[in-house]
């Protein structure tokens, strides 16, 4: 060893041992800290699980359900309820995603229910379970970091909380019930929830929502679904031009038109279906143009699936060109 290093060294001997003392106080520190969250998180879930019965009816729609809450037991660590359909994260310990899909509950939450006070959630799953008609709670904008939210087939009730469209960071929505989506959150949901993916709100009422709004979603969107929500009025062909749209899904939406553009067919689109279903009230012949083959537009554009009423007589959408190749309804202009 250089001799000049020597007293450096010797010098240096004590302080080691203060910075492991230091760190070893700080160590302690933190891991108090981890159980008394890791307590309060426990606390919260098992007050949250103190709202629901477990029936099995209440997942019915489900091709396997569990009441996951059972694997939430008192004295034991939140973050080993895997089972339970919990996420932590292995840093912070917090709670980061909660999937309780299919997992037979049956009750409601109200404002001050202690799920709130998940404040880390990311991922939040209660789809297919059964929440008595109650309404979908304004509090999940407590979520401000929420990117997956899915609350559908969970019979919730009455208008989607503006609130919701505040959730600027997520990803994926999903809802699907006896819902109502209003104009004002559909402007709040264009002009904040500019990373959104997917979007799917089947069966959700939107009859008062005028249909140029699809054009102004995120050009993040790579997939929308709109099954049955009572849209009316002209289809805006300009969607087609979203950047990452490959699915486009508008079925039974009755007093909805639509007309494609001939040319410019430029998106990735892959998957379009506006179909409807035959119905003995409805004016039009709902012959289908279907296939599950690849298929090719007057213009050559390719899509995995596509499925548009044709013989329609521009009830809905407008006639079909005459092609050997398969129908896409086309505008002339």
């Amino acid at each position: 060893m250089d001799q000049p290093l020597l007293p450096q060294l010797v010098d240096l001997a004590p302080r080691a041992g203060e910075v492991c003392y230091a760190e070893l106080a700080c160590l302690a520190v933190k891991f108090v800290r981890l159980l008394i969250l890791c307590f309060t998180i426990s606390s919260a879930l098992l007050q949250f699980k103190q709202l629901f019965s477990f029936y099995k009816d209440s997942s019915d729609d489900c091709d396997a359900s569990y009441p996951k809450m059972k694997e939430w037991r008192e004295d034991t660590d939140c973050c080993s309820w895997d089972v339970g359909g919990l996420t932590c994260d292995t840093v912070t310990g917090h709670v980061i995603g909660l999937d309780l899909s299919c997992s037979c509950l049956h009750g409601s939450i109200p404002s001050n229910s202690s799920l709130f006070l998940l404040s880390h959630l990311q991922k939040l799953n209660l789809a297919f379970n059964n929440f008595y008609l109650s309404q979908i709670p304004s509090d999940f904008v407590r979520f401000p970091g929420l990117t997956h939210l899915n609350l559908s087939s969970s019979n919730f009730y009455g208008q989607v909380p503006f609130e919701i469209s505040h959730l600027s960071k997520l990803v994926s929505l999903d809802l699907f019930g006896d819902l109502t989506f209003g104009t004002l959150v559909m402007e709040g949901l264009v002009q904040n929830m500019t990373e959104i993916e997917e979007l799917s709100l089947d069966g959700v009422s939107m009859s008062t929502i005028a249909p140029g709004y699809l054009t102004n979603l995120s050009s993040s969107l790579m997939l929308l679904r709109l099954r049955n929500c009572g849209l009316q009025g002209r289809y805006p062909k300009n969607i087609c031009n979203l950047p990452n749209l490959h699915t486009l899904d508008l079925q039974y939406n009755y007093d909805l038109k639509c007309v494609f553009p001939k040319v410019n067919w430029s998106s990735p689109l892959r998957y379009l279906d506006v179909s409807v279903r035959p119905s003995n009230n409805s004016p039009f012949d709902a012959s289908y143009a279907a296939a599950t083959s690849v298929q090719q537009s007057a213009d050559g554009h390719t899509f995995d699936t596509i499925n548009i009423p044709q013989l329609i007589q521009g009830h809905l959408c407008q006639p079909l060109l005459q092609s050997s190749t398969a129908g896409v309804p086309i505008d002339s202009g």
